[in-house]
């Protein structure tokens, strides 16, 4: 455990002992995981999977081709680094897999424009 407070009864590690045992936790284990991502030769839809230490294009899929992130906000629109809940195209020369490792979202709130 990070850092936890205990309230009420007696605490085994487990909260197994006592009657009333209350766990809340001030900093929760951070559990990195990966994932892995086919990519294929020319044009890829991409996104973050995780939440990343480094969002940077480079820093993700350095076998990309370089400058060819782009997200759409009304055009098309070059990128360097990929944020949570947009969708991006990305090309690539070779077909690859790629591995990203980070931290899973509990949830992720997307803005949808009518129409």
């Amino acid at each position: 455990l990070a850092h936890a407070q205990f309230f009420g009864g007696s605490f085994d590690g487990y909260g197994q002992k006592g009657h009333t045992d209350t766990l809340i936790y001030n900093n929760p284990p951070v559990i990195t995981e990966s994932t892995d991502k086919i990519v294929a030769v020319g044009w890829n839809m991409i996104g973050l999977p995780l939440t990343v230490t480094n969002s940077h294009v480079d820093f993700l899929f350095p076998d990309a081709i370089a400058n060819t992130l782009y997200g759409f906000n009304g055009s098309y629109q070059r990128a360097d680094s990929l944020k949570i809940g947009i969708g991006y195209w990305l090309r690539f020369s070779n077909p690859d897999t790629v591995e990203i490792t980070g931290v899973a979202m509990d949830t992720v709130c997307i803005n949808v424009n009518p129409g």
